[in-house]
């Protein structure tokens, strides 16, 4: 009995070692067959995406983010009454004559340029009948650096029925620009000065000239835009993100 054990063993061990090799050769073509399947459908999918990503062309003043008040209310406004703020968008922004009660809507002055200094008095709500959809018309009285003797009024929100919405944070920053944007001195000159000059980019240009009426085509920093500037157009256009030729219209 001793004997035919030990002859069958020699078959076992054969036959185990067969299944063995037989579930190798299985595992290493199901690898395979995977490792085709993910190149053929995962792989070029990703190298598509990587491809069709933006390319965002960040720059140190798009690093930049501006303190916000998040007001809420007429109450959270009053925080930057005595306070100073700049203007964020030039030539946007209307402003008017006003008295210690609130603005003369019916008499607008202009338009706020960017950058520019503000000294805050205070906020007021006032009635606006003129807009049946506002209960009121929340606005800023402030005088201009310099200024003092001058009053004047900017809206900086809305009331409607009890909700106040308001949007300072779009209209100004609470820090000043001039530390926020590290340029150099001749460009804060120029945007100081309301004026594009040769070697600005795109965005210097926007503050010191205020609203563009028609965005050129290509992509930004690489396009000509035009921009309303008082009562004149000027025409700037952009290479690499930098302003290569500057012609008023």
């Amino acid at each position: 009995m001793a004997e035919k054990m030990d002859e069958d063993a020699p078959k076992d061990n054969s036959l185990r070692n067969l299944l063995l090799g037989f579930t190798v050769v299985m595992l290493l073509a199901v690898a395979v067959r995977f490792y085709f399947a993910y190149r053929a459908h995962v792989a070029p999918a990703a190298t598509v995406a990587k491809d069709e990503m933006p390319d965002t062309h960040l720059t140190n003043d798009d690093l930049v983010f501006p303190r916000n008040l998040h007001a809420s209310s007429l109450a959270d406004l009053q925080a930057l009454d005595g306070k100073r703020v700049w203007v964020q968008s030039g030539g946007e922004t209307v402003y008017y004559a006003a008295t210690a009660k609130g603005a003369d809507l019916k008499k607008p002055l202009g338009y706020l340029q960017g950058a520019e200094p503000l000294e805050v008095v205070k906020f007021v709500s006032q009635q606006t009948p003129a807009d049946p959809y506002v209960t009121a018309w929340v606005g800023m009285l402030f005088h201009k650096a310099g200024d003092a003797k001058t009053l004047l009024a900017t809206q900086v929100g809305t009331t409607v029925g009890k909700q106040d919405n308001i949007v300072a944070d779009q209209k100004f920053y609470y820090d000043d620009p001039h530390g926020l944007y590290k340029w150099p001195a001749d460009v804060w000159k120029a945007v100081d000065a309301h004026e594009a000059v040769v070697g600005m980019n795109e965005f210097q240009t926007n503050l010191a000239l205020g609203p563009i009426s028609k965005l050129g085509s290509g992509e930004k920093g690489d396009r000509t835009n035009t921009y309303v500037h008082g009562e004149k157009l000027v025409d700037v256009t952009f290479v690499k993100n930098r302003a290569t030729k500057v012609a008023a219209e």
